[in-house]
């Protein structure tokens, strides 16, 4: 609906690299669904042209390619796409300070700014090693955050008693949304699309304004 219609118009152009795994064909799809201006690489299922666990050290070779074309992000992701960091341009303000791959107490902060929108009093579920940064980011949509111990599977549950829209573990910047029980990247892709389109602001902007611990 809205959500797709501004991410059509936004013209934000990305870099996806889902380095040979499971997301490759699901990409594809999303992308000329979409309209959006992606450039995939390393596309070839199963062939993983870099280290799995996406990392500072396996996508560092996005810091040259994102000025390059004037992308908004490059989204790198592991094998099964339950994981994904996210790298920004390394000559931002931002990331001068606080390293060209977005931390993921950040990243669980900007997907749940992306789908608390339009709502109140939600109960997002992080554990208790996830930075103040989301309670922060979650209190200007009047929701709270409730904390458990460390695991996937204790905070779904927790989610399931709160009927959370969305909660995760900022410590690995793990983002879940349920009726998914674990991490999922491609959404977590997705939900900084939407707010990049509704926000109109560059990430490193929208990330700058962020309270810092």
């Amino acid at each position: 609906g809205k959500t797709i219609g501004a991410i059509r118009k936004s013209g934000l152009r990305i870099i996806l690299d889902p380095n040979g795994g499971s997301s490759v064909g699901v990409w594809q799809k999303i992308v000329k669904r979409l309209k959006i201006k992606a450039k995939i690489v390393n596309a070839k299922p199963g062939e993983f042209k870099r280290l799995v666990e996406p990392n500072v050290e396996s996508l560092a070779y996005l810091n040259k390619e994102i000025p390059k074309g004037n992308f908004a992000f490059a989204a790198g992701f592991d094998s099964d796409a339950d994981r994904v960091e996210f790298v920004i341009d390394s000559k931002s303000k931002f990331a001068k300070e606080m390293g060209s791959v977005v931390n993921g107490n950040y990243v669980l902060a900007l997907a749940c700014e992306a789908i608390l929108q339009g709502t109140k009093n939600q109960t997002v579920v992080t554990n208790d090693v996830t930075a103040y940064l989301v309670r922060d980011i979650i209190a200007r949509y009047k929701a709270k955050m409730k904390e458990v111990e460390v695991g996937e599977m204790v905070v779904v549950e927790e989610m399931e008693r709160q009927k959370s829209l969305i909660g995760g573990e900022g410590s690995n910047g793990g983002v879940i949304i349920p009726p998914i029980k674990c991490r999922d990247g491609i959404l977590t892709t997705l939900l900084f699309l939407k707010l990049l389109s509704l926000r109109r602001k560059k990430l490193e902007d929208i990330l700058e304004e962020y309270p810092k611990y």
